[in-house]
C-alpha cells in the first residue's frame, strides 16, 4: 500500500545528512482491497535520520537511527492469557 512520507536531505563537500518521517501503517488495514490515504494518531510514525560522509579513507561511512512511535504487539512476549504484550517506542541505530 502507498503511504505518506516526508524526506529532507542536505550535504556539504564531504558530509551528508537526511531525515524522513513515514506513515506508520500505510493504506487502510481494515480495507485491504482499496488504495487510500489514512492517517491515524494511534498508528504512529516511523522516523529515521542518517549522517555520513567520506571519513578516514572510507568511500562512505554512515550512522543512522530510527524510531517507531506507536504501540505494537511484541513478537516475543505474551501475557497470562497468551495475548501479545503491547510495547511502545521501538527504536534502534
Amino acid at each position: 500500500m502507498p503511504g505518506l512520507a516526508l524526506r529532507i536531505k542536505g550535504s556539504t563537500e564531504k558530509f551528508y545528512w537526511q531525515a524522513a518521517a513515514l506513515d506508520g501503517v500505510p493504506g487502510e488495514p481494515r480495507h485491504l482491497d482499496r488504495t487510500s490515504l489514512h492517517l491515524d494518531r494511534n498508528e504512529g510514525a516511523l522516523l529515521a535520520i542518517e549522517f555520513g560522509g567520506t571519513v578516514a579513507g572510507f568511500s562512505r561511512l554512515a550512522l543512522g537511527a530510527w524510531r517507531y512511535t506507536a504501540e505494537f504487539d511484541t513478537v516475543d512476549e505474551v501475557d497470562l492469557h497468551g495475548d501479545a504484550v503491547r510495547a511502545r517506542g521501538n527504536r534502534g541505530f
